[in-house]
């Protein structure tokens, strides 16, 4: 297990164990984030709390099954058994992962539909639907003031 970033100060998060397991590892901050995802073959995001998680698609670009806490912010664009899996405990975390490790077809389907759903965020999509927002408001602005 690989944990990327910076552990905050104990006042925002319990410190960590001083025995901590061998197969454990805390990097730090990682320059280049794209060359550290490909070291991995599953990305687990247990966060409690999140607004986006651009790292979930960062990892979803690189083509990585994705495991997440089943989250009400998640909805709508994370589906569980799709492009993802979803737990909302600890034990169901451990669940998804061993059957992560265990299923190599799941683990592929769910990296290639997450590699998808990174593909429909990408700037350049992102960019055309804001044009389209952009243009449909300037429609909307000049039609209702003249």
């Amino acid at each position: 297990f690989v944990w990327f970033g910076k552990i905050y100060s104990s006042l925002l998060v319990k410190a960590l164990p001083k025995l901590l397991p061998s197969n454990l590892k805390f990097t730090g901050y990682v320059e280049n984030i794209r060359a550290a995802f490909n070291a991995l073959d599953i990305f687990i995001f247990p966060s409690h709390e999140e607004n986006q998680g651009m790292v979930i698609l960062e990892a979803a670009a690189i083509g990585l099954p994705v495991i997440v806490r089943d989250l009400p912010v998640y909805q709508g664009w994370l589906v569980d058994g799709e492009n993802c899996l979803k737990a909302k405990t600890e034990s169901e975390l451990a669940v998804c992962l061993s059957r992560l490790i265990s299923d190599q077809s799941l683990r592929q389907r769910l990296a290639q539909n997450a590699k998808q759903l990174a593909a429909t965020e990408s700037l350049p999509i992102l960019a055309k639907r804001l044009r389209i927002i952009y243009n449909n408001l300037t429609t909307f602005i000049t039609d209702e003031y003249r």
